[in-house]
């Protein structure tokens, strides 16, 4: 059996794309995907040195990408990499709210700066990103 290219069906030639929490796990898969399907990606994630090897993989396989470092909860980082996304691809076409948190300890035990990060990455994050990217 012959395997099918994903641009047989799903083409996203020179579509601008950011993904948040880009780097790794669901993120990267999603980068991955998009890459090959022509699309060119901004890895935006807080860890430059994982950001940048999924950049690796994808320009290894002929995609293209960028690696920004950002913080998912902070509204002048999700400018920057809405500016970035413009300026390296001329647009942002497809954003995708990938990044998240939460905290491996019981809820009775969580403390209040914990719960704020959570919000302000989970919630607050996927709001700044999609305004600036709008």
């Amino acid at each position: 059996m012959m395997t099918r290219s994903i641009t047989e069906f799903f083409d996203l030639g020179g579509k601008g794309v950011i993904v948040t929490g880009g780097a790794t796990g669901i993120g990267k898969a999603i980068a991955l995907r998009l890459a090959e399907a022509g699309a060119s990606v901004i890895i935006a994630d807080i860890d430059l040195g994982v950001a940048s090897r999924t950049v690796e993989a994808i320009q290894a396989e002929g995609g293209k990408a960028q690696a920004v470092v950002a913080d998912a909860g902070s509204l002048v980082d999700a400018r920057k990499v809405a500016e970035e996304c413009v300026q390296a691809f001329g647009c942002v076409d497809i954003l995708v709210n990938n990044a998240g948190i939460y905290p491996p300890s019981p809820v009775l035990d969580m403390r209040e700066e914990t719960w704020d990060k959570v919000l302000s990455i989970n919630l607050k994050g996927v709001f700044f990103y999609s305004q600036a990217a709008a």
